[in-house]
C-alpha cells in the first residue's frame, strides 16, 4: 500500500523561498565555476525509478464505486472522462508502458460504506460490494483499477493514522484479491483539504490524489505481490525513506508546483517523475509548466555506506559526522541550460518528527558555485540517516536527498 502523505521534514522546508531563515555568507559564497555532478545517468545525480519485475498495466481501465453520499459524483465524473484524450495522460505514462486509459461507467454501491472503514477492512468491504452489486460491475479483471470513493461522513485510518488530518494520507492505492483474482484498487477519502495547496476547495481537492493513485495504480498495480516501479535505484535508496515512498507519483508530491491545471483536462493533476526527463537535464516531474527550468544543489557525499533493502545488500553514498556534532557539507549548484542565476539552498537531517526540528542554515547560491552548509541534528542518535537540501525561489522548491552516517 502507497499513500499520498506529504512528510514532515520536506514539508519544513515549504517556506524556504520565502528567506524566512537564517542567511550565512562569507568565504563558502566565493568561487564560481563549480565541481561538475557525480557520476550517473543524471546530470543532476537524481533518482531512477526502476521496475522491481512486476507488470504493468498496458491497457488500463478504471471502475469508479461510489459510497452512497459522497457528495461530488458528477465532478469526480467528468474528471474522469477528460483523462483518457487528454496530453496529460500520455505525457506521464507512456515511458513505463502503460497505454491507453479506459473510464468505465461509474457505479453507486447499494452497500454502504458506514462510520469508519481501515485499510485492513477494504479488501472486505470490496467483497460485499461485488458480492451486492456484481451484476452491475461484471467479473473482477486484473486490468481494472477499482477506485472506490467515500463519503466525508467515513472515517478511514490508514496505518495507524485517521486520513485527510494534518501530515495524514490523503488517498492510497493497494492490491485486493476478488475471487482469486489480484486486482488494483483505490481508497480515496473525502478529504476537505489539499496538503499540498490550501487554496483549493470541492472536487480540486480530490483530482490530484485521484490522479496521482490512478498512474501508480498503472505502474505499479499488484504492488503487494508483483511490486512493478516501487521504487527507485539502489543508489538513490535513501531518498524513498525521507519521502515514505518511491513510486512514479511519490517523488513529486512534496516539489513545488507540485500541481499542474492542464487546459484539456480542467482540474489539478499531480506531477509525475520522469526518467527521461530527469537523464535530459530538465524538471524530472511532468507536465512542465510553461518557462520553468530546473534548478538544484547537489551535495558532495565521499562515504559509502552498506545498507540492506529486499534482502539486498548495496552501498549508498553518505556525509560521515561525528554523533551529535554540526557538521558541515560542500554542495554544487546546478541549472537547466544555466538559466536559473541564483536561489536560496539549506540542509537538514533529520531523525524523527518525535523531537523539534532546528530552523535549517541556509544561504543565497549562484549557478555554478561550490557552498558549505550547515547541519545540525535534531537529536543524538547514531546510524543512518536523510540528509534534505533544499534548494528554494519565490516559486519552486526542489530536493536532493542523501544520507548521513552518525557515529
Amino acid at each position: 500500500m502507497t499513500v499520498v502523505s506529504p512528510p514532515s521534514p520536506i514539508s519544513r522546508f515549504r517556506a524556504l523561498g520565502a528567506c524566512a531563515f537564517v542567511l550565512v555568507c562569507g568565504p563558502a559564497c566565493g568561487g564560481g565555476g563549480g565541481a561538475p555532478p557525480p557520476s550517473g545517468t543524471s546530470p543532476f545525480d537524481l533518482p531512477e525509478v526502476v521496475n522491481s519485475g512486476g507488470p504493468v498495466l498496458s491497457a488500463p481501465r478504471v471502475q469508479p464505486i461510489y459510497f452512497p453520499g459522497f457528495a461530488f459524483q458528477t465532478d469526480v465524473d467528468t474528471f474522469l472522462s477528460k483523462l483518457p484524450g487528454s496530453t496529460y495522460w500520455p505525457a506521464v505514462v507512456s515511458e513505463y508502458g502503460v497505454g491507453a486509459l479506459t473510464i468505465l461507467p461509474s457505479h453507486v454501491s447499494s452497500v454502504s460504506s458506514g462510520a469508519s472503514q481501515t485499510d485492513t477492512s477494504m479488501a472486505g468491504l470490496l467483497a460485499q460490494v461485488f458480492a451486492a452489486d456484481g451484476a452491475a460491475l461484471g467479473t473482477p479483471s486484473g486490468d481494472t483499477i477499482y477506485l472506490l470513493l467515500f463519503p466525508s461522513s467515513t472515517t478511514i485510518t490508514a496505518q495507524g493514522q485517521v486520513m485527510c488530518g494534518d501530515s495524514a494520507p490523503s488517498g492510497f492505492h493497494t492490491e485486493f484479491s476478488l475471487n482469486g483474482t489480484n486486482v488494483p484498487g483505490i481508497v480515496l477519502p473525502s478529504c476537505p483539504t489539499f496538503a499540498g495547496d490550501s487554496t483549493l476547495t470541492g472536487v480540486n481537492v480530490l483530482t490530484p490524489t485521484i490522479s496521482h493513485e490512478i498512474i501508480e495504480s498503472a505502474t505499479d498495480p499488484l504492488t503487494n505481490t508483483q511490486p512493478a516501479y516501487f521504487d527507485v535505484d539502489e543508489r538513490h535508496a535513501i531518498w524513498s525513506v525521507a519521502i515514505n515512498g518511491g513510486e512514479v507519483a511519490d517523488l513529486c508530491e512534496n516539489e513545488t508546483p507540485d500541481l499542474i491545471t492542464p487546459a484539456d483536462i480542467g482540474y489539478p493533476v499531480q506531477r509525475i517523475w520522469s526518467n527521461a526527463a530527469a537523464n535530459a537535464g530538465t524538471s524530472p516531474c511532468v507536465p512542465v509548466p510553461p518557462g520553468e527550468l530546473f534548478f538544484i544543489a547537489v551535495p558532495s557525499l565521499p562515504s559509502q555506506v552498506s545498507v540492506s533493502r529486499d534482502g539486498k545488500t548495496f552501498l549508498v553514498p553518505a556525509l560521515t559526522a561525528t554523533l551529535g556534532a554540526t557538521a558541515n557539507v560542500s554542495v554544487s549548484l546546478h541549472s537547466e541550460n544555466n538559466g536559473v542565476p541564483s536561489w536560496v539552498v539549506g540542509a537538514l537531517e533529520f531523525h524523527s518528527d518525535s523531537t523539534s526540528l532546528p530552523p535549517p542554515m541556509s544561504l543565497v547560491g549562484q549557478t555554478g558555485q561550490n557552498v558549505r552548509l550547515t547541519v545540525v541534528p535534531n537529536q543524538v542518535a547514531s546510524g543512518l540517516f536523510p540528509l534534505i537540501i533544499a534548494s528554494a525561489s519565490q516559486n519552486a522548491v526542489h530536493f536532493w536527498i542523501g544520507a548521513i552516517d552518525r557515529n
